[in-house]
């Protein structure tokens, strides 16, 4: 793989259209999502969020267009994704912590233990979004 520049886009969509089905959930969009950055998806309940991360992870496939990684040198890069929940299984409790630990999994591997990296990753992405007392 390439080394990456802040001067490359992480993600470019060009004409993406994603949806379920007949029904469409994200029309004709073009965007950049800069390398090196935060960039915050907002909108309404139903606006699409969560399904263009989930096209931007390759778990939905666009009806039409296209979604590059030119920082990756164009192949899709392994990605974590935690989807977001209002209520979580009563019978399954988990923590704050655990749920950003899930993040780490992608990069784990089949069967490796999280190291302490991993948990240098954690507790910096718990300070960093100020969730580290929850």
């Amino acid at each position: 793989m390439s080394e990456l520049s802040i001067e490359q886009p992480a993600i470019v969509g060009n004409g993406l259209v994603v949806g379920y089905q007949d029904h469409t959930a994200i029309g004709h969009s073009d965007f950049t999502i800069p390398l090196g950055g935060i960039t915050a998806i907002i909108g309404p309940n139903g606006s699409g969020k969560s399904t263009l991360l989930s096209a931007i992870a390759g778990l939905i496939e666009p009806q039409s267009g296209t979604i590059l990684f030119p920082a990756a040198g164009g192949a899709r890069p392994r990605i974590s994704y935690v989807l977001q929940s209002t209520k979580v299984n009563d019978t399954l409790p988990v923590t704050v912590r655990e749920v950003v630990t899930m993040g780490r999994y992608a990069d784990a591997g089949r069967f490796r233990r999280l190291g302490p990296d991993d948990r240098k990753a954690v507790d910096t992405a718990m300070k960093r979004t100020n969730i580290e007392s929850i």
